[in-house]
């Protein structure tokens, strides 16, 4: 399996241009804006702190991660700590260059005496050998078969977690909108107009009654006039028709409220026709949707199930197939094993091989990236931390990868000492 070094050189860079460019985020805000589990957040917060390029601080129980702008004092102690740590990196990574060099010599040493052994067991035990490869290469295809189908399985069961996974998210939608801000503003729409109409009619309930008061007012005002004061009703009449035009100047602007009301009414009912038809066709498109998830996973429920069962028929063939193979294998004694442990430590090499390859390629890299930044004159300082804090994280993943990998080297080799012996 070749190695993978790609998730270890932006993952710290991307931390830092999301702080720069929100500023102030909580931890599980920012795990969930890069898709990363908090505990690396974490980790990689705490590189940058050491670093003075991001400050980390704690509310209420919750780690926060914020910019920092570094004074001069500061940028000249994070150049002299760059410096330092840069040539440990760089030694660190030529001495896994040497581990890696004196690995693929064990290697060599061990594919040779491997390819020495298996000629001499076809040398000697030629129609055994031929009979030993048959048999694993039926071993193998039977493998194959039962790997593919757990494949199968898989991709089936992704596929049905994908497509529940969609219908959550059209429901989420159809929720949104059923309590979002278009039926807000509806509602909102609707409260108004209907306050609006309330009011129309208090004041028209209020203008009949300021009508008849006022009449009943004015007629007392006559009769005692006419009694009493006959002189008075120039003033009386002159009253009343203030007070005609008064109310002539309200009634006119009352109408016209009343007018506008009525259209506010008008559109109302248009207001609620159309929620009731969008109601309706959400409700329409819940249900399609609901009838889409059932017909699905009614379907896979059935297909998954054929495919259990065919797997455990197929599970148990190719075990019955394997023992017949291993009690044919165990009718050539030593010879099997011999074959068997040949073959092993022939994959484990060519696997082992690979990889050392692969992180020689790496290593190679990774030197020059560390020598390039070291003689690097532009470019700020706190760009060469985080590229350094980079290549500290892949040297230490490349330092792992070979501890690994010289575990793996000498089980191989013991398996092989011990059909020697």
């Amino acid at each position: 399996m070749a190695a993978d070094f790609g998730d270890a050189t932006t993952s710290i860079d991307s931390l830092v241009e999301l702080i720069k460019s929100k500023g102030k985020m909580e931890l599980g805000k920012i795990a969930s804006t890069l898709g990363v589990d908090p505990s690396i957040v974490e980790n990689w917060a705490k590189i940058c702190e050491g670093g003075n390029i991001l400050r980390i601080s704690y509310e209420l129980g919750k780690m926060y991660v914020e910019p920092i702008t570094i004074s001069k004092e500061q940028e000249q102690i994070v150049k002299a700590q760059v410096g330092v740590e840069g040539s440990i990196v760089e030694q660190e990574i030529v001495s896994q260059r040497l581990s890696l060099d004196k690995l693929s010599e064990t290697l060599q040493a061990l594919d040779t005496s491997v390819k020495s052994a298996e000629k001499m067991f076809q040398q000697k035990m030629p129609d055994i050998e031929q009979k030993l490869n048959v048999i694993n290469k039926v071993y193998r295809a039977l493998e194959d078969d039962a790997e593919r189908v757990e494949k199968l399985k898989k991709q089936a069961e992704e596929s049905s977690s994908a497509f529940n996974k969609r219908i959550a998210e059209l429901y989420s939608k159809i929720d949104a909108i059923n309590t979002g801000e278009i039926p807000r503003k509806m509602g909102q729409n609707i409260e108004a107009t209907e306050a609006a109409l309330k009011k129309s009619n208090e004041i028209q309930l209020a203008m009949q009654q300021a009508a008849r008061t006022k009449k009943e007012a004015l007629d007392g005002v006559r009769r005692s006039v006419e009694e009493q004061l006959k002189s008075v009703r120039y003033e009386v009449d002159k009253l009343e028709h203030d007070i005609e035009v008064q109310f002539k100047i309200y009634g006119e602007q009352v109408a016209k409220n009343i007018k506008e009301i009525n259209e506010e009414a008008k559109q109302l009912n248009e207001v609620k026709s159309n929620l009731s038809g969008f109601l309706k066709e959400r409700d329409r498109a819940r249900k399609a949707i609901d009838d889409i998830k059932m017909q699905f996973n009614d379907q896979f429920t059935k297909t998954y199930s054929k495919m259990n069962q065919s797997d455990s028929a197929l599970k148990t063939g190719i075990d019955a197939m394997k023992t017949e193979l291993d009690e044919l294998k165990d009718n050539f004694g030593d010879a099997s094993k011999i074959f068997d442990t040949i073959q092993s430590v022939k994959s484990d090499v060519q696997t082992l091989n690979s990889q050392i390859n692969a992180h020689k390629t790496e290593v190679s890299r990774l030197l020059e990236e560390i020598r390039a930044l070291d003689a690097a004159t532009k470019g700020s300082i706190e760009s060469k931390y985080i590229t350094l804090q980079r290549l500290k994280l892949r040297s230490k993943e490349i330092k792992d990868n070979v501890s690994n990998m010289k575990k793996k080297t000498e089980n191989a080799s013991q398996k092989f000492d011990d059909i020697v012996k």
